[in-house]
C-alpha cells in the first residue's frame, strides 16, 4: 500500500503481521510523526469498525460476549484498513 497523501511507500497489508503492531500506536505515529492524518484516521476507523461490529479479544470482552483471537482481530482490522485505503485512493482520483 502506498501512502496516498505523500506517495511514500509503507508496508502493504500482507507485509505486516497483526500480532506485530498496536494499531492505535501506529495511527498516533502516522499522525504525530509524519503528519499523515488521513492514514491515521483510516486505522482508527478500522479499529472502531471492528469493535462496533462486536469483535472482542479476551482482554476486552465482557461476560457473554463472543471472544476471538488477537490474530483474528488484527486480520479484521487490516482488512478494514485496506478497504479504507482503497476508498481514499478512489476519492483522490476523483478530485484530480
Amino acid at each position: 500500500m502506498e501512502s496516498i497523501a505523500r506517495g511514500t511507500a509503507i508496508p502493504s497489508c500482507t507485509d505486516v503481521s497483526p500480532s506485530d503492531v498496536s494499531y492505535t500506536e501506529v495511527a498516533k505515529m502516522l499522525r504525530h510523526s509524519f503528519s499523515l492524518e488521513r492514514e491515521a484516521a483510516s486505522i482508527e476507523h478500522a479499529v472502531d469498525s471492528a469493535l462496533g461490529s462486536g469483535m472482542r479479544t479476551a482482554d476486552i470482552a465482557t461476560p457473554g460476549e463472543r471472544v476471538i483471537s488477537t490474530h483474528a482481530m488484527g486480520e479484521a482490522i487490516a482488512v478494514w484498513v485496506c478497504q479504507a485505503a482503497g476508498q481514499m485512493q478512489r476519492s483522490l482520483r476523483a478530485e484530480e
